[in-house]
C-alpha cells in the first residue's frame, strides 16, 4: 500500500510539472486528464476521493510525501 502511495505522489508531481510547462506553452490543460484519472482510480475509491479533494483545494501533500521533489 505504502508503494502505492509513493507511486500517486510522484506521478502528481509529473503531473503538475507537465500542467506548468503546458501553461508555458499557452496549452490549456484539462482540470482533470484521463491519465491523471487512471492514476487515481489505481487507488481504493475512498483514498482517490480525499486526494481529488486535496489536489482541488491546491494545498501542499504533507510534509515527507513528495521526498526528493523539487
Amino acid at each position: 500500500m505504502e508503494r502505492s502511495i509513493q507511486d500517486f505522489w510522484a506521478a502528481q508531481a509529473r503531473y503538475a510539472d507537465y500542467r506548468r510547462f503546458a501553461r508555458r506553452q499557452g496549452v490549456r490543460i484539462e482540470r482533470v486528464s484521463s491519465a491523471d484519472a487512471n492514476i487515481v482510480g489505481r487507488i481504493s475509491g475512498r483514498m482517490a476521493r480525499v486526494v481529488r479533494s486535496v489536489t482541488e483545494r491546491r494545498t501542499e501533500p504533507q510534509e515527507g510525501a513528495l521526498s526528493g521533489a523539487g
